[in-house]
This record gives C-alpha cells, structure tokens and sequence, in this order.
C-alpha cells in the first residue's frame, strides 16, 4: 500500500482519523460547553482512564471547537515535577486576550489586574503577555496573591468568569494529567468551581487523569465528587475498533478484511493508542487492498519494537534497578489491579516494607493505585512488555525474610 496515503498518524494526543467510541463524550463537552456560555451551569467533566485511551485527544477536541467558535480556551499539563499553578498562570493571558474584543471594560480590567496579582503570587514577573493599553493601578493587586493558592486561584477564575459574562462568551480551561496535583492545587479547583456555580458564571472546567483521580477529588474535600461528572473510558469494543480502522481506511479507497479488523483487535485489546500504532503499520506492510489477517501479523512485529523502544521503554528507564524489579513482581501476577499484598509477595516481601518503594514507582508514573491497597500499571500492555522483555534470570533475587 502506498505509504504516503496511510490514514493513520498515530502520537500522544493526536486525533484519529476516526473518534470512534467517544462520540457521546464528545457531544457531552460541546452541550457542557454551550450551556455555561448562556448561565446554565454544568458541572465540570473529568475524564478518567489508563494512558493511551485518548483522555488527552478529548480535551484538544473541547479546546479546538472553543477556539474554533472564538471563545477563551486555556489548556494546562500538570506535572509530576510540579509548578501546576505557575503553568495554569502562564497559560490563562492568551484566554484574557480573547476576552478583550477592543477595549477592556472596567470588569475586564479586573480581571486582568487579578490575573496579574495570581503571577506574582505563584513566582512569574507579573506582566501581561499582550499590550492592554491600561493602567492597572487603581485595582486591588493583592486581590489573587493572598498567599492562600485555593483562595487565588478561585479569585481569579471569578474574576475572569465576570469578565466572560460581561461579553456573552465562555471561558474553557482543559486540566491534563489531574493525577499530580497536590491537595491544595485540588481544593483550589473544587473552590473554584463551587464560586462559578453559585454565580452561574460562563467558565467550562474539564479534566483528565488515570482511575484513580475520583478518589483524590473525594479525599481532597468532602462530598466534591458531588460537583463533577466523572466519565470513566478504556478499550474499544469490537465493533468501534471496526469502526476507527475500516472508516479511515475506505475513506482511502482501500478496503480491509473482518479477519483483519478482529486480529487487530485482539492484538491491541482494544486500546485507541495501540488500534492507531496497529492499524498505521498494518497499512504500510499490506502489498494490496484488501488488507488481510496476515497483514495485521506481519505488521505485530514492526510496532512491537517501535513500542518496546519508544513508548514502554520511556517509562522503564525512569526506574532504577529495585524499582524495575518491583514493576516485575506486579507483572508477573497478569492483568491488575492487584492487592499491595499479592505484588509485595511476588516481590518476596512484606506490603510494609515495599511501601516506600510502592511509593517511589507511582510517584514516577509507571503504576498507580487505582483503590487503597491496590496496584495497577498506568499503560495498557506494559505488563507484557516486562515479561517480554525483563527475563527472570536477569532478575534480583527475591528477598529473605527475617524470622
């Protein structure tokens, strides 16, 4: 098949050609979306899934169609390293500017002035990154810089939800990655959006984190899972991978066999990132339309090692040693999640004395705990890749137990 014309382009956070399987989630932000802009509110959408599910496509496509419809959009990547609040800051002057339209008004200088008190309270230089042609000295500057980070952050996001109103637009902000944000970052949001609610303020809130960040919302401040609506997303069933794959595919003017579609499907298990990785191979190693089961197998080898190199090495070499031994111990048990116990005994250890090691892995992102007590890798397939990869007689040997 020519290479040139392959439909699929597959990268973290890139759209598919075809966004099978999450339509009504797509549809949900958009109505979210335009119910805030005219004072109905809706509860902020957070988006939970392993990697690779398409959390991060999902919060483009809100960010696209509000940019799209000339709306204030604000798209933040938290980190594990920190610095959310700082980021959030950085990226909020651009939705501001779009606030504009002309002159600001006297509620758009507040929120500019506020804008500029939450930088300097979380460590930038507090200037505007675009000429407003005011003077701001008259408003409050200590207004979002009480030193207080779920105090500011709820300040300013009021203050430029006025602003938003004021012009009858809306003002969305995308949250990747909730998972690292600490307990404060957290209450600042849950604050936030308790205000914007109570004012039925124009600001659309939409997040995304691995399964787990219902809980850490429901731990950060009681009864805050009342406030959001979560939506839990994972593989694709049969039909919608048939759907993602053969779409594009005779969109191309090829055509692809239902043997293929199923193999497809069974080899990625259904996960969007790996259907794409899959189906961009499959393409490229077919000689001629129809594309065939044996194309799908001769295509597992190619992004097998793409994937061992690129995606799932990533993570391995983040770990040191002991701790790739732990991630081991966890594979070997097959698909998780599995109990803190179970892992720590695959590990030939004790769950007190695997703690801070347990610790050390989520902490770097390549396992999670999905419920108390529990451990689960963060990527789809990574168990694979370690059985496939980290051989047991290369392995630490387990440790003794003390009598």
């Amino acid at each position: 098949m020519e290479r040139i014309s392959n439909p699929f382009a597959p990268g973290a956070g890139a759209p598919p050609p075809e966004m099978a399987g999450r339509e009504g989630i797509v549809e949900d932000g958009i109505v979210n979306i335009e119910r805030n802009k005219r004072g109905l509110h809706e509860k902020p959408l957070l988006i939970s899934g392993l990697r690779g599910v398409g959390k991060t496509v999902l919060l483009h496509t809100f960010r696209v169609y509000a940019e799209d419809h000339d709306y204030g959009a604000t798209f933040v990547e938290a980190s594990e390293k920190g610095g959310f609040l700082r980021s959030l800051a950085q990226e909020l002057y651009p939705s501001l500017a779009a606030l504009r339209r002309g002159s600001l008004s006297d509620l758009g200088k507040r929120a500019a002035a506020a804008l500029k008190s939450f930088s300097v309270g979380v460590g930038l230089d507090g200037k505007l990154s675009f000429d407003v042609g005011i003077g701001l000295d008259e408003y409050d500057h200590q207004y979002a810089n009480t030193g207080d980070s779920a105090t500011d952050l709820r300040r300013v996001l009021i203050a430029l939800g006025e602003a938003a109103k004021e012009r009858k637009t809306v003002l969305c902000i995308g949250i990747d990655e909730l998972q690292y944000l600490n307990k404060e970052e957290l209450r600042g949001i849950i604050s936030a959006t308790q205000a914007i609610a109570a004012r039925k303020l124009p600001v659309a809130i939409f997040g995304a984190g691995l399964p787990n960040v219902q809980g850490l919302v429901a731990d950060a401040k009681t009864y805050a899972e009342r406030q959001f609506h979560f939506a839990s997303i994972g593989s694709l069933s049969l039909d919608e991978v048939r759907c993602a794959v053969e779409v594009p595919i005779e969109r191309a003017g090829a055509v692809i066999t239902p043997g293929a579609i199923t193999k497809l499907a069974e080899v990625t298990q259904g996960y969007p990132y790996f259907v794409q990785e899959w189906a961009h191979d499959t393409w490229n190693v077919a000689r001629k339309s129809p594309i065939v089961e044996g194309d799908v197998v001769e295509a597992t080898a190619v992004v097998l090692q793409r994937l061992d190199r690129d995606f799932f090495q990533a993570r391995l070499s983040r770990l040191t040693p002991r701790e790739v031994d732990y991630a081991y111990a966890l594979a070997k048990l097959g698909p998780g999640p599995h109990s803190t116990e179970e892992v720590a005994a695959s590990f030939g250890s004790t769950s007190s004395s695997c703690a801070g090691l347990r610790a050390r892995v989520i902490q770097k992102g390549a396992i999670f705990s999905p419920k108390t007590g529990e451990t689960q890798f963060t990527a789809p397939l990574f168990d694979d890749f370690l059985l496939r990869t980290q051989h047991p007689a290369g392995r630490r040997a387990p440790a003794k137990k003390r009598n």
